[in-house]
């Protein structure tokens, strides 16, 4: 079986001090050799690129049996910033039953709330990103402050939960998302669906310990953190494999 995943860096093993074979992503793998699972889970990503990674995934290695989405903040975008990226996308490694990607980002950028961010790192993708579309900075900073929220985004969103849906059928989709769809006023224009499991915000509510277990203050999970959604996916994602297997 091929079990197809997308998230952003909170779901990636490149994020958080997690390491390669620790995220919920590998662990999910680790568990099921029968099974093959591709990893493209990318930092910074938004709702809106998840249908570009799965043109990438079917393209290069056909469709899937199932898909697991983390859902992030709907206020994020994905430019693609020439041909090369579109047509090639992301590098993928295999080892035994996981196919994962090396995060390698020359030629998109990711925009989202850290865009604006007065640090040496954003600065530096924003005077690349101006170079690149021929505008000031400071008019960049102005577009995408007004664009981010937009309405148009969370209609990107909602059009890749409607068309993973539709494609594959919502008993072979399960989302969920890492913080409390609550938090994000952009949320309430969407229709949840009913293959949404919930956050695991909501999950480690009890003691603070979704914020406890973070490595930063996004929170972004290490080791400890991603074995501990991956004991809360595993029941949902076993229920998920098996009815396939029955069916």
């Amino acid at each position: 079986m091929k079990i197809f995943v997308f998230g952003c860096s909170f779901s990636s093993f490149h994020s958080g001090m997690c390491g390669f074979g620790k995220s919920w992503v590998h662990r999910l793998a680790k568990d099921n050799p029968e099974h093959h699972i591709y990893d493209a889970s990318l930092g910074g990503a938004g709702n809106d690129s998840i249908l570009h990674r799965l043109m990438l995934l079917e393209k290069n290695y056909g469709e899937p049996n199932k898909i697991i989405v983390q859902l992030t903040n709907p206020n994020r975008i994905s430019i693609l910033l020439d041909k090369k990226f579109w047509k090639e996308g992301i590098s993928f490694a295999t080892k035994d039953n996981l196919t994962y990607h090396g995060d390698n980002r020359h030629h998109i950028s990711h925009i989202q709330g850290s865009f604006f961010v007065e640090s040496v790192q954003q600065r530096k993708i924003r005077i690349k990103l101006a170079k690149h579309m021929d505008l000031p900075e400071d008019l960049l900073i102005k577009y995408f402050g007004a664009y981010l929220p937009h309405y148009d985004n969370v209609v990107k969103t909602q059009m890749a939960i409607d068309l993973l849906n539709r494609l594959y059928g919502k008993k072979n989709v399960l989302f969920f998302a890492w913080h409390d769809l609550s938090n994000y006023n952009s949320w309430k224009f969407v229709d949840i669906p009913t293959n949404y499991i919930g956050s695991v915000q909501d999950r480690f509510k009890e003691d603070n310990k979704f914020y406890n277990l973070g490595t930063d203050i996004s929170p972004h999970y290490g080791s400890k953190g991603h074995k501990a959604v991956y004991k809360w996916l595993k029941e949902k994602i076993d229920h998920m494999i098996i009815e396939e297997q029955f069916s």
